[in-house]
């Protein structure tokens, strides 16, 4: 059962996408808010090639990235699955664009940029479908996050 925060989360969350705009009123109906999230979700997810098996919340690994990419990717993650997040790694779309992180709920890509240059970045953010919202991280940016967990560790 969702707290009266968790609801004004699900109703006043922005999204890019399809679901623009679209907010579930104020019934304070649990049912209908978790309904209204899974059809967010799966309208994302139609954009995915189904063709490659997807896992939800686990951390898939490219060998052909660096390890700081690696690492960087698996912090994100974390913090993703932490805040409540249904996260994918790794997912392939239809067009064979392919997401570091995948966000379905809130249409949103997160890639982590660790050699590639902004420049680069900016047209790589072409190959992914229009619906999507693309975010750019840098290995650096994430790092900190680690640094400052580290710190309040000691």
């Amino acid at each position: 059962m969702l707290s009266p925060v968790q609801k004004i989360i699900y109703i006043y969350t922005p999204l890019k996408g399809p679901f623009q705009g679209v907010h579930t009123g104020f019934t304070g109906d649990t049912k209908f808010v978790k309904m209204k999230k899974q059809q967010k979700i799966n309208e994302a997810m139609r954009l995915v090639d189904n063709s490659y098996a997807l896992k939800k919340n686990t951390v898939r690994i490219n060998t052909h990235n660096s390890l700081i990419h690696e690492v960087c990717k698996l912090i994100k993650t974390y913090e993703l699955i932490k805040d409540g997040n249904e996260v994918y790694t790794e997912v392939i779309f239809k067009n064979k664009a392919r997401a570091d992180i995948f966000i379905p709920f809130k249409f949103q890509v997160i890639e982590v940029l660790h050699t590639e240059t902004e420049e680069k970045a900016k047209t790589k953010k072409e190959y992914y479908p229009s619906k999507l919202y693309i975010i750019f991280l840098k290995t650096t940016e994430i790092l900190n996050i680690l640094k400052e967990a580290i710190k309040k560790w000691k």
